[in-house]
Formats: C-alpha cells, structure tokens, sequence
C-alpha cells in the first residue's frame, strides 16, 4: 500500500456513516507495524459523545477504513493486491475487518475556553484518540462485507420509502372520497352555535333565582302579564332555514364529480360491440369486432340571481347570503 497521503484528511466516521462525522483526525503514519493514526472525537455531537462514552467503557475500540481502488493486481487465486489507494475515512466500529486495527488510547485535551466555564466546558471537551492499523486492514474481504453491509442498509431505506409512499396514497384515498361525500347533493355541514342569551338567562333563573342574573339577562327574560305569574320559559329559535333538500339521488350513483377549464369535455365511447353466434364443433366461425367513437359532453351554467336587502342582509339571524348558489354542471 503507497504511503502517500491524500491532499485532504481522511473523516473520522461513526460505522463508516457519511451522514454522522464525529471528529477529524489530526495525524496519519506508518511505521514498523502499519497505519498510525491521531485523532480528536468532537463531543459536541451526539454520537462523539456516545463514542468516547463507550471508548471509556472498553465497549468500542474497533478501526475500519473506507478507500478507492487507483492501482492494484490482480491474484492468480482471485482477489487482488492494491498498490495505491485513495484513503477516503477511516470510522469507529464494533468489529473490525482486521482484528489488530485497535484504539490503543483516549485520553482528554485540556479545555481551551475561558475559566469561567468550568469543569462543565472541560468534561466535554476534545478528546484525543491513538489508534494503529496494519497496512493489511483494508483487504478484500473487509470491503466486501461493508459493501454487502451498504447494500443491506439501502434496501431498508428504499422499504421504508415504499411505505411511506403507500401511506401517503391512502391518505389521499380518504381525502378524495370525504371530498366526493361533501360534493354529493343535499350534503349538510352542521355548525353548532354559542347558547342564546335568553336560554342562559333562564337556566341561570332556575339555578340561582332572579338576583344571581346580570342586567342584560334579566331583559332578556319573560314576564307574565299576570301579576301572579312569573317567568316563561323562552321560545327556542334555531338560525336555520327549513329547506326541501334531496336526501338520495339515484343518479349520483352512476355519475361522477369532475372539473374542467373548457366549455366541452369530450370522452371515448364504444359504438359497436362483438357479437357471437352457436356453431358446431367444426363449423368456421365468423369474424367480429367492437368499434369506436367519441362523445362531446357540453358544460353549461346553472345560476339564479336573488333580490335582498341590505337591511336583511345585516338584520337577519340566519346567514341569508349564503342561500344563493352559483354552480356549474353539465
């Protein structure tokens, strides 16, 4: 393997995930027993932090690397020998491709900020790694295993995404037929008002008696003209105008709601159909066939024009602007 070192530093990796750098390595030798390293974890990331945490512990300790191919042979037996290559990271793992590429020490780099911070800014500031690979660590097998390993973690990723899209287009189901509901005639929408000023007044008679009422609802209560009456209970209003609304067409059926920018809509449409016609077994059989053509529908405009008031407009109790429809339908 060619000791050159590339113009840039090699990424300190968590399992050789691109996505999740964890520090940088300072330093990259060789000597009598192969690649050494000096690096730095950056504890202010999750995982740098998960990593020194587990370095400590004796848990993690295992070297990987990750390369390009620039020159090799090619063995008689299979495989190849690389001569040169592109070291492109080198990643904490739990189980190395080659079982002597160890960390040999962690130690912690005295904090560089003010003192003000204290031992808060010095227990999670850098953390100095020693680690020693042979030059062999990147073998063959070792790159095919993390190959297998990438291959592996896209196909769940590409899982994961098919179900996303299939929950997406469920949900779009259920839009359109809630959408298909609310577009069918006589398809009410309730809205449920605040309780009338009377009705309170009245309840608020019963529990509590006259003088646990406010002013306003005294007014708005009953007074019988019978000097021994008392109070009435009040009329029940309901802002709604009694209508005569379709509650089932049996062409909505058969038909279907859609939309269009032209003043026509043209469809396919079968003219002719095959026919058939009893024969013996032997007998030839007649050709046949379906034809077609095609049907314009035309789009028209349904619309009413309605005389109100401005005085009803602003005095009445139901929403009467809301009574006039414009609509288009073919």
């Amino acid at each position: 393997m060619s000791s050159a070192v590339a113009p840039t530093a090699p990424l300190l990796l968590w399992m050789h995930d691109p996505a999740e750098p964890i520090g940088i390595w300072l330093d990259i030798r060789e000597d009598d027993q192969g690649l050494a390293v000096t690096g730095k974890l950056i504890r202010q990331t999750r995982r740098g932090e998960e990593a020194y945490a587990l370095l400590k512990a004796g848990a993690l300790n295992g070297l990987s690397i990750g390369f390009r191919p620039r020159q090799f042979e090619r063995r008689a037996g299979g495989g190849r020998t690389l001569q040169d290559i592109d070291l492109v990271e080198i990643s904490l793992v739990t189980i190395p491709a080659s079982d002597p590429a160890r960390v040999t020490s962690v130690k912690t780099a005295p904090a560089e900020t003010p003192a003000a911070m204290g031992a808060a800014t010095e227990r999670r500031g850098p953390v100095t790694l020693e680690v020693k690979a042979p030059a062999d660590a990147g073998n063959e097998g070792a790159v095919d295993a993390r190959v297998a390993a990438l291959e592996e973690s896209a196909a769940g990723i590409d899982a994961r995404l098919k179900s996303v899209e299939e929950s997406v287009g469920n949900v779009a189901k259920s839009a359109a037929a809630i959408e298909q509901k609310l577009n069918r005639p006589g398809a009410v929408v309730e809205e449920k008002d605040a309780p009338k000023l009377e009705a309170k007044a009245f309840g608020g008679f019963l529990r509590s008696g006259r003088e646990a009422l406010a002013a306003d609802e005294v007014k708005a209560l009953r007074v019988s003209d019978d000097t021994a009456g008392g109070y009435l209970a009040p009329a029940e209003f309901a802002a709604e105008v009694i209508k005569g609304i379709v509650e089932f067409s049996p062409v909505r059926q058969a038909a279907r709601v859609g939309s269009t920018a032209s003043g026509s809509v043209i469809l396919p449409k079968r003219t002719g159909r095959p026919t058939a016609s009893w024969v013996g077994e032997t007998e030839d059989r007649s050709e046949t066939g379906s034809t077609y053509g095609q049907v314009e529908i035309p789009v028209h405009e349904m619309a009413c024009y309605v005389d109100v008031s401005q005085k009803l407009l602003e005095d009445s109790a139901v929403n009467v602007e809301a009574e006039g429809q414009r609509k288009r339908t073919s």
